[in-house]
């Protein structure tokens, strides 16, 4: 494998002089093939405009993402191609609205070197010394869209999801997560997320995420309730405060 750090560069040194070196959590919104509702990606891009960010580390997308499979948009003037809007894959430093720093990568799920951009994350955790992963995701589920939104939890180590031992009691209104102990043994195709959540673990970073239920019907639309849904618990399980006021 070639060396997994040519896929990044970072910004500028002063930027990396900016960035805490303890307690980080890094939370990573990655829309790829299943993003029912969009909700990942409306989230990732709720966060951008609402919060202070700098970019830190910008990735090779040229050598992750098919270009034929996902075609890059152009704007076309009725003369000339006045804009070719090429995907970015980067990491940032963010503040949330206590001014508390994370770090957050966001962009399109990658096609291409999963396992060697894996590894780039993982050193780039060490790098920064981050604390804890965090990542979000929708998928289309047969449920109603008049119900709470549902979730899914998933972790490297059960310890991050309050197991072994009872788990907390849900907020008014909403749906417990699944995931419980005693579920079934399933195989489903996976996502960067699901790799990246993995091979965090067994390098001995705690990782885990939750992927929103959106109703299968609406699966294709935008659907910002499953993006407000995601946010809520990243908050929580991140200990972050996220603006969520003008997202629903």
């Amino acid at each position: 494998m070639r060396d997994p750090r040519d896929l990044y560069r970072f910004e500028s040194t002063e930027v990396l002089e900016a960035v805490p070196r303890t307690g980080l959590t890094l939370v990573h919104a990655l829309p790829g093939m299943v993003d029912a509702g969009n909700a990942c990606r409306i989230a990732a891009g709720y966060l951008r405009d609402e919060l202070r960010h700098l970019r830190l580390v910008s990735f090779e997308t040229d050598e992750l993402l098919d270009y034929r499979g996902a075609r890059p948009q152009a704007t076309f003037d009725g003369t000339s191609f006045v804009e070719v809007d090429v995907p970015e894959l980067t990491l940032s430093l963010m503040y949330d609205e206590q001014d508390r720093p994370f770090l957050f990568l966001d962009g399109p799920e990658p096609d291409l070197q999963w396992r060697r951009l894996a590894e780039a994350l993982i050193d780039l955790v060490e790098f920064f010394d981050i604390e804890r992963v965090v990542g979000m995701q929708g998928v289309p589920m047969a449920v109603p869209h008049t119900r709470p939104i549902g979730l899914f939890a998933h972790a490297n180590d059960p310890s991050l999801l309050g197991r072994p031992g009872a788990r907390a009691t849900p907020a008014p209104g909403t749906v417990p997560d699944i995931g419980e102990e005693g579920t079934p043994e399933l195989v489903i195709p996976a996502a960067f997320g699901t790799l990246l959540e993995h091979r965090l673990g067994r390098a001995g970073h705690p990782a885990m995420g939750y992927a929103a239920q959106v109703p299968h019907y609406l699966a294709r639309t935008d659907f910002p309730a499953g993006a407000l849904a995601l946010l809520r618990r990243v908050s929580e399980a991140a200990g972050l405060d996220l603006p969520l006021v003008h997202l629903g």
